[in-house]
């Protein structure tokens, strides 16, 4: 019993951390350090005595995100006030016709004084956002610090699009679910779609501190990671959550894994917020001939019996390109915020509208596309037949 006391503080480590370690003994490890209320001015405290680099403190989660010398974990983990020290894991993004098929011919209702924040690789001042008023309405960037809107990959910029988008260089052919609602664009991915999950947290974290005063209701997340099965807590998870217990809508992609099942990644596996797999819908209007994308990850998750919630197109979406234009793409990226828009137009029609009302409508408007239910959730989003438009 001794022992087993004395080396308690063992359970305290990711296996990916130690593993880290064992291979990196010269080079500091990443890990988010989860710890107890009010201890991370202690934790920093001994994080410099220890020479670790904070690279972030995340009140989302209480945590804080450290570059630790390896020799350093295993102290670390002694002390009182941590909680457990987890790995900082590789995210990577999950790379005309949707629109009618989603919301039909007829819309009034444009998703007016809703604001979405993005987290991905940025967003490009494309005049389908700017030109008949500027509806990016903040823009943070975790990855270069740079002050001015920007998206090196393209990514971010075609997700804004399918939520807000205007038409304006394309006459309107190619427009957003929600052409008059606000970005907030949060860049956490590199130019090759990939980021830290510190980052990630970073971003997540600044939309949980500035929610109220940018006026932000609904989070869009077209990223995952893999879930390790070994850790007891996962960031991304407990993060996205966090969000959705401060009323926030929170929808993520379910990634791009398919067709194998129980392939749904972090953070579209939590069980509270919304998971949108990919629907094609075989570039016609009509549902009735959508199938379920071959690439489309599969439920059930790590942390739900049942998942995705719903899927909705995903394939050869047009969307914003980040040098003006348009651009073709297709993944669960896509289909995460054709619902983050549908999202939107719900939120604009009744600002009291809760996270879980929200969720709760989303889902029972979906169409069956007598798939199993982790492969299709309730069925492809439809708002056609809601009073909403």
């Amino acid at each position: 019993m001794r022992n087993r006391r004395k080396n308690n503080h063992i359970s305290k480590i990711d296996r990916m951390v130690v593993t880290m370690c064992e291979g990196s003994q010269d080079i500091g490890v990443p890990a988010i350090i989860y710890v107890k209320e009010n201890a991370k001015a202690a934790l920093a405290k001994k994080l410099s005595e220890l020479n670790c680099q904070i690279k972030y403190e995340l009140n989302l989660i209480n945590a804080v995100c450290a570059v630790i010398d390896p020799k350093a974990v295993d102290t670390l983990a002694r002390e009182e006030a941590v909680l457990y020290i987890a790995g900082d894991t590789d995210a990577k993004a999950y790379m005309d016709v949707a629109k009618k098929a989603v919301c039909g011919n007829n819309q009034t209702n444009r998703g007016e004084n809703v604001t979405v924040a993005v987290i991905d690789t940025g967003v490009y001042p494309h005049r389908d956002l700017t030109y008949r008023r500027n509806r990016i309405v903040g823009f943070k960037d975790f990855v270069n610090n740079r002050q001015i809107p920007y998206d090196d990959s393209g990514h971010g910029s075609h997700c804004c699009g399918i939520i807000a988008g205007d038409g304006t260089s394309s006459r309107g052919k190619y427009i957003g679910i929600a052409p008059d609602a606000n970005i907030i664009a949060l860049k956490a991915l590199d130019g090759s779609g990939m980021g830290s999950a510190s980052d990630i947290l970073a971003a997540m974290d600044w939309v949980y501190n500035n929610a109220e005063a940018k006026n932000i209701s609904i989070v869009s997340l077209s990223f995952g990671a893999g879930i390790n099965p070994y850790s007891r807590y996962d960031p991304l998870a407990n993060a996205a959550e966090k969000l959705w217990d401060k009323g926030l809508v929170v929808v993520a992609a379910a990634g791009n894994e398919g067709p194998s099942l129980s392939t749904i990644g972090t953070p579209g596996a939590s069980g509270r917020i919304i998971t949108v797999g990919c629907s094609d819908d075989k570039r016609t209007v009509p549902l009735t001939d959508d199938t379920i994308a071959d690439f489309s990850s599969r439920g059930p998750s790590a942390y739900a019996k049942l998942k995705p919630d719903v899927v909705a197109p995903g394939t050869e979406i047009v969307s914003l390109s980040n040098n003006g234009g348009y651009a073709t793409l297709s993944g669960t990226s896509m289909s995460a915020p054709m619902v983050a828009g549908c999202c939107a137009l719900l939120k604009a029609r009744n600002p009291n509208m809760t996270n879980n009302e929200i969720k709760k409508t989303i889902m029972s408007s979906a169409v069956s596309l007598g798939r199993p239910y982790n492969e299709q959730g309730r069925g492809t989003i439809s708002m056609r037949d809601m009073n909403i438009m």
